[in-house]
């Protein structure tokens, strides 16, 4: 589980299956070529470079991609992301899931929704894109576990 946060609202990742991340894995298939580039980057190599590059990358595959496999793999992401709701007077927060059938938040703008998406798909597929992640590559916001919420 990842906490982090996007356009002001804190969000907290869902660890998928195994099975369920085999189905994210084949989804994010026209993208691997693109993240596996970016993985293979030389590490020295200039930090705006390799965002420019990434950022290429991603949005070629992704404009190749049909739209109901970018649908589904945007709702399978949101199935596994909450917003973290209340905590501000009105009791502790309370996690939200982002998809309920339908969007349940109407103020996610494109880029928060790519930000939530890269975190879900990190969570629960970066072990087979472990450099990409973290301060040194990536342009979205930096997770952090979550802490436990106390009994």
């Amino acid at each position: 589980m990842v906490e982090f946060t996007v356009g002001g609202h804190r969000y907290r990742t869902s660890k998928m299956n195994a099975r369920d991340q085999l189905q994210l894995m084949r989804s994010l298939g026209p993208l691997f070529p693109a993240m596996a580039r970016v993985a293979m980057l030389e590490m020295s190599a200039d930090e705006s470079l390799r965002r420019l590059d990434m950022l290429a990358a991603f949005m070629d595959a992704f404009s190749k991609m049909e739209r109901d496999k970018v649908d589904g793999l945007v709702t399978q992401c949101f199935v596994n992301c909450s917003r973290l709701v209340g905590g501000n007077g009105a009791g502790p927060e309370q996690p939200v899931r982002l998809w309920q059938g339908r969007d349940l938040f109407e103020d996610l703008d494109v880029a928060s929704l790519v930000q939530i998406c890269w975190e879900v798909i990190q969570e629960n597929l970066g072990g087979f894109f472990a450099t990409v992640r973290g301060p040194e590559v990536s342009t979205l916001p930096t997770s952090v576990p979550a802490t436990p919420a106390a009994a």
